[in-house]
C-alpha cells in the first residue's frame, strides 16, 4: 500500500507528502520548473526522480539528498522508467531520443555523525589497497571502515590534561602511525594507542608524514614549523626550521614525494612556499590573493595546487612557475587533491559542492550531496572513486566517471552506442 506522494511545481521544488495529505518536506536543487516526478526502487531502497524544464534529471534519496544528476536531453523529458534489474533508468524526451543511464549510487552516505559521536570530520582517506577507509574527527578518534560503511575499528583518544578539540590529524602511508595536533599538544601514536612522542603547551594547526614514514612535521597557530624522525624524535626532539615573521598560523603542510622538503601554506599570506629540512626556502609561490587552507603536491611532485579565498585556485609547477588559475569554482576552496595519474584535481568547497577539473582548466564534473563544507577530497588508488568528508560528519563515495548516457536510442531505427574507447574510459563492459 502506497504511503507517500510526490509532486513538483513552478517553484522548482520537489515535495513528498503522506497519503493522508500531511506534508513531509521539500527538496531543493532544480534551477527551473519541475515537470516530471516519480518514485523508483533500487536495491530495496526507494528514491525520488524528477525532471525540470531545463531538461535536467535528478535522483534523490528520501531525505532530499541529491544522489545523481543526468544531463544530456535537449528538450522536455516525458517519461522516466527503471530497468528490471534496477541498474539503470531509461528516459524519453520531446527531443526524439530515448536514453539509458546507469545507477551506481555515487553519493552513498557512509558515516552518520549522530551514531558515532562528533559532527566534525578532519579528513577521510583510502587505505593503500583501496579496500578500507579511514576517518579522523576533531575528538581525535580514528575510525576504520569497510567500503559498505561498516565500522571495523575505532581508536579513541584517552581524556587527560591535554584533552582538547583537535585541529589536525594524519595517518601514515603504512597505516602504522597517526599524528594529532590540538590547541594544547602534538602527539605521535602508533595505531595500538601507544604514544611515540608528544609535545605539550603547543597550539598545532597542521600535521603531515613523509611518504616513506621516516619523518613527520607540525605547523603551529603562531607560525612555527617543526619536523622530526619517527623513530628517533623521543631522544632528539623536533627541529624548528621556520617561524612566520607575522606570527600567522600554518594552515597546511605536505611533504614532497621524496621527503626532503615541505610545502607550507600560511593563513593571511599571499602565497605558499617549499622549504627544505635545513630551513632554506626553495621555491616561493606568490599570489595576488590570500592562500586558503589547502596546498598539495601532485603524486609525482611535478605540480602544486593551491586554493584561494576568492573562489579560485591555481596550478604551479614545482619550480614555482604559475601555470593557470581555476577561476570557475562555485565557492571558496576548503580542500583539494590530485588524481593518481595527475590529470585531474578535485576541489572540495565551503558551499558543500565538489568540482573536478582537468589540468588544462576545464570543468570535468560537479558533484553535490554534502550539506556542509567539504574538509577532504581524496582519490582512490585506481583513480575511479573519490572519498570526501564534511564538517557535519558526512562521508561519501563518488564515481569519478562523467555522467553521460550509457546508450542513446534515436527516434529513428538507428541506434548510436558509445564507442569501445569511451566504454573503456567510463568503465563500461
Amino acid at each position: 500500500k502506497a504511503t507517500w506522494l510526490v509532486t513538483g511545481g513552478e517553484d522548482r521544488r520537489v515535495r513528498i507528502w503522506k497519503t493522508d495529505g500531511s506534508y513531509s518536506q521539500a527538496f531543493s536543487g532544480h534551477k527551473s520548473e519541475v515537470v516530471f516526478v516519480n518514485f523508483i526502487e533500487n536495491k530495496n531502497t526507494e528514491y525520488v526522480v524528477s525532471a525540470s524544464v531545463d531538461n535536467e534529471i535528478i535522483l534523490w534519496d528520501m531525505d532530499g539528498n541529491i544522489i545523481q544528476k543526468f544531463i544530456g536531453h535537449t528538450d522536455q523529458i516525458t517519461s522516466i522508467t527503471l530497468s528490471e534489474d534496477a541498474a539503470s533508468i531509461t528516459t524519453e524526451s520531446f527531443d526524439l531520443t530515448t536514453r539509458r543511464w546507469m545507477l551506481n549510487e555515487p553519493l552513498k552516505p557512509i558515516l552518520r555523525a549522530k551514531d558515532y559521536g562528533t559532527d566534525d570530520l578532519l579528513f577521510a582517506a583510502f587505505s593503500k589497497g583501496g579496500d578500507t577507509l579511514f576517518t579522523g574527527s576533531k575528538d581525535g578518534a580514528l575510525t576504520y571502515w569497510d567500503l559498505d560503511g561498516h565500522v571495523l575499528t575505532v581508536l579513541e583518544q584517552k581524556q587527560g590534561s591535554d584533552a582538547a578539540q583537535y585541529n589536525a590529524l594524519s595517518i601514515s602511508s603504512d597505516e602504522k602511525y597517526f599524528l594529532l595536533g590540538s590547541s594544547l599538544a602534538l602527539k605521535l601514536e602508533d595505531t595500538h594507542g601507544k604514544i611515540i612522542y608528544q609535545e605539550r603547551n603547543t597550539n598545532i594547526g597542521a600535521v603531515a608524514f613523509s611518504e616513506d614514514v621516516h619523518k613527520f612535521a607540525s605547523g603551529s597557530q603562531d607560525g612555527e614549523l617543526k619536523w622530526g624522525l619517527v623513530g628517533k624524535t623521543k631522544e632528539n626532539g623536533m627541529t624548528t626550521i621556520y617561524k612566520d615573521p607575522g606570527g600567522h598560523a600554518i594552515s597546511s603542510l605536505e611533504f614532497a614525494p621524496d621527503g626532503n622538503s615541505i610545502l607550507v601554506g600560511i593563513k593571511e599570506r599571499h602565497g605558499a612556499f617549499v622549504i627544505d629540512l635545513e630551513g632554506a626556502i626553495i621555491n616561493d609561490f606568490q599570489a595576488s590573493s590570500d592562500i586558503r587552507y589547502p596546498v598539495v603536491f601532485s603524486h609525482d611532485g611535478k605540480y602544486i595546487a593551491t586554493g584561494f579565498k576568492d573562489t579560485s585556485a591555481a596550478l604551479w609547477d614545482s619550480d614555482g612557475k604559475f601555470i593557470r588559475e581555476f577561476a570557475d569554482l562555485d565557492g571558496d576552496c576548503k580542500s583539494l587533491g590530485f588524481s593518481p595519474n595527475g590529470n585531474q584535481i578535485a576541489f572540495g568547497m565551503n558551499n558543500a559542492h565538489i568540482q573536478i577539473f582537468t589540468l588544462d582548466g576545464q570543468l570535468y564534473k560537479k558533484m553535490q550531496g554534502h550539506t556542509a563544507p567539504v574538509t577532504s577530497v581524496v582519490y582512490g588508488p585506481d583513480g575511479k572513486t573519490i572519498i570526501s568528508s564534511s564538517t557535519k560528519g558526512g562521508i561519501r563515495l563518488w564515481d569519478t566517471s562523467p555522467r553521460l548516457p550509457l546508450e542513446e536510442f534515436l527516434a529513428s531505427d538507428q541506434i548510436e552506442h558509445l564507442t569501445a574507447e569511451l566504454k573503456r574510459e567510463y568503465g563500461i563492459d
